[in-house]
């Protein structure tokens, strides 16, 4: 959340129609990220979207159940919490709206961070080219990303997508065919990294990386960069790893609360 604040503070990259709530102020304990509700809202990949962050569990259950602080009568995701009491803090609140959760499997991402002065990239194969994705690759982002069946995915990728709003992507191209690309997202992260199975093995993954590293820092004065590894995937954590990023020491996860609704495993 921090560099989301950074970025609307800034007016770089700042992500339209959110509003930050605070417990106390000044001295506040917890900061929730929410849709503020007005037609300029984006949806952050699904219509309401709440990122969290809490000194103490205690200070985040007080907040939580404050009337208004989140509209627990419509479907909630939270994003990408740390996995310390925060989470489980939250993931009670949902149970006590509906005990049965939507998405409630343990993600256990890991951060990664890339530094530009500690990483490193490897030449171009022949034959492709860097460049970017536009509007025109909406759809073809939102089919191969696993999660791009939700709902407000299609609004969220058309606003990064479009030039004109500032937020950078790296791809790879095979003539006018993307083959591998990353995206800067609206947190601050970068994320719906792909890979096209033809083109596996050459070191396309790291080159995005770098590339798209470079145009934050250098572009929107990020400090870091920073992306989410979902476990299993060992070949982006073993990219991560091998051009020099640093493993951050705490996790995250995901979880979406809809009230008085049933969910299907087949759904999940």
């Amino acid at each position: 959340m921090e560099q989301m604040i950074s970025n609307t503070l800034s007016e770089r990259c700042a992500w339209p129609g959110i509003e930050y709530v605070v417990d106390n102020f000044p001295g506040w304990s917890v900061c929730i990220c929410r849709p503020d509700g007005s037609p300029a809202s984006v949806s952050r990949c699904t219509d309401y979207t709440v990122s969290v962050f809490s000194k103490t569990p205690e200070a985040l259950e007080r907040f939580l159940d404050a009337p208004g602080v989140v509209r627990w009568d419509r479907p909630v995701d939270f994003f990408a919490m740390q996995k310390t009491d925060e989470y489980d803090v939250i993931r009670r609140k949902c149970l006590a709206i509906n005990p049965v959760l939507q998405y409630d499997k343990p993600a256990n991402s890991d951060v990664y961070i890339l530094e530009l002065d500690k990483i490193s990239t490897i030449p171009l194969p022949a034959g492709l080219r860097l460049g970017e994705l536009g509007p025109q690759h909406e759809q073809y982002v939102r089919t191969k990303w696993p999660w791009g069946f939700k709902t407000g995915v299609k609004q969220f990728l058309e606003y990064v997508l479009e030039p004109s709003n500032g937020f950078p992507n790296s791809a790879i191209f095979d003539g006018d065919r993307p083959v591998a690309h990353i995206l800067y997202t609206a947190d601050g992260s970068i994320g719906l990294g792909l890979v096209d199975p033809d083109y596996r093995g050459k070191g396309l993954y790291q080159i995005v990386l770098y590339d798209i590293t470079k145009k934050i820092l250098n572009v929107i004065r990020q400090r870091v960069v920073y992306g989410y590894v979902f476990a299993g995937n060992v070949a982006s954590a073993r990219c991560f790893e091998r051009m020099g990023g640093t493993k951050l020491p705490f996790l995250v996860d995901w979880l979406t609360s809809s009230p008085a609704v049933i969910h299907s495993e087949q759904g999940q």
